[in-house]
């Protein structure tokens, strides 16, 4: 499915971004038993990220099969799950600590969270007094509501909560996934309070576009907002945004409905400006990249980063995949799973030193914290690192 105008002005004029054929549906490692491995490495569509001219909105021009990518994920994903307390939710704990900076009314209050998944922040805040309800269709509703958060496992639709309306609405990296962004949110509204705030995160994609970094780019993204595009959209839902926050690479929009702000917004558009830098510091980097690693010498490169990025980062540049000799990453759950975008599997660090690749390759934002664990190692091997820009060391 063709998407030709914007989907937040309606407006036609849109420029390309970035594209490359032939992009996997699914990024993440699986678990080397699973045997139907060519039934999910087949699935590619190609991915197009335009901007618009007018609003600074980027999206997906061509829409994948949501229903395909949704089933492969639900096959073949483990998402993890933070109320188990397996890792450190670092993003929820900070989006909790701004929540709660943003709201100090020690009067209880309503919250519902629409996509949940297994209820970590619903769990938080009603510890903290709030009374929560939460509905999220995956497996992670199972986990929340066998530990007795009160999840309703199913996709949100207005029409069932018509005579329940909440004092916050919470959405949280789910509106980047919305194929009508406008309707999704008027939906949001209908079960929000009139005097109520409703609350988003989503990826600041301006964040990326400065470092020249595609790595907010995947067929599950359909939307890419800027702090300028998203006012605009829910400025013209008549709602008034209150307060906005940067969380690392996320943006947290506080919103009023019905209070439609009579001024312009007053957010710089710097859209032009971050797609100039991104397409020069993209091409650089691709550039760069293809000259280390097409040397004759170079045999095998290990990529540091087992996630999204990782998976497909010989597409965004261009790499032959063959040249991936193995993963690094720190999570020991992924230890020995396998990425079918290259047929490479996952170790930790200590793997280094057994297969002793040419170039490591990271993928990180947490790339300069890799790269100080590195130089203790003693390897004698060449790093690129690609955040937070990209640099070549010899350790």
């Amino acid at each position: 499915m063709s998407n030709k105008n914007c989907p937040i002005c309606k407006n036609k004029n849109i420029s390309k971004v970035l594209g490359v054929k032939n992009f996997p549906y699914f990024t993440a490692p699986i678990n080397k038993d699973v045997i139907d491995r060519d039934k999910i490495s087949n699935k590619v569509h190609s991915l197009n990220v335009v901007s618009c001219k007018k609003c600074s909105h980027l999206f997906l021009s061509k829409i994948p099969n949501l229903n395909l990518l949704n089933n492969l994920y639900d096959k073949y994903y483990n998402y993890p799950s933070p109320i188990k307390g397996i890792f450190k939710p670092e993003r929820d704990d900070n989006f909790i600590k701004i929540f709660l900076k943003n709201n100090k009314n020690k009067k209880k209050q309503s919250i519902f969270e629409v996509g949940c998944y297994d209820g970590y922040i619903l769990k938080k805040l009603s510890e903290k007094g709030y009374k929560v309800l939460g509905c999220d269709p995956s497996k992670g509703a199972l986990i929340g509501k066998k530990m007795g958060i009160p999840i309703r496992k199913e996709f949100f639709n207005s029409s069932l909560y018509k005579y329940e309306k909440y004092d916050f609405v919470i959405t949280r990296h789910l509106i980047e996934h919305i194929v009508n962004p406008i309707d999704w949110l008027k939906n949001l509204l209908k079960v929000l309070k009139d005097d109520g705030k409703l609350v988003i995160e989503t990826p600041n994609v301006d964040f990326f576009l400065k470092r020249g970094l595609p790595s907010v780019f995947s067929l599950q993204h359909l939307q890419y907002f800027t702090k300028y595009s998203l006012s605009i959209l829910l400025n013209n839902l008549n709602c008034k945004v209150e307060k906005i926050y940067k969380s690392n690479e996320n943006l947290i929009f506080f919103v009023k409905k019905n209070k439609k702000s009579k001024k312009k917004i007053k957010i710089k558009n710097n859209n032009k400006e971050n797609l100039k830098k991104f397409r020069n510091k993209y091409l650089i980097t691709k550039k760069m990249l293809q000259k280390e690693v097409m040397k004759n010498n170079v045999k095998k490169i290990s990529v540091w980063g087992a996630g999204g990025f990782g998976s497909v980062v010989h597409l965004f540049y261009e790499l032959p995949a063959k040249k991936i000799s193995f993963y690094v990453d720190s999570d020991p759950k992924k230890t020995k799973m396998r990425f079918l975008t290259s047929n490479a599997s996952i170790y930790n660090k200590s793997y280094l030193r057994v297969r002793k690749p040419h170039i490591i390759v990271i993928t990180s934002l947490y790339g300069t914290q890799i790269l100080k664990s590195l130089k203790n190692e003693n390897l004698e091997v060449k790093v690129i690192n690609l955040f937070p820009k990209t640099k070549i060391y010899q350790i």
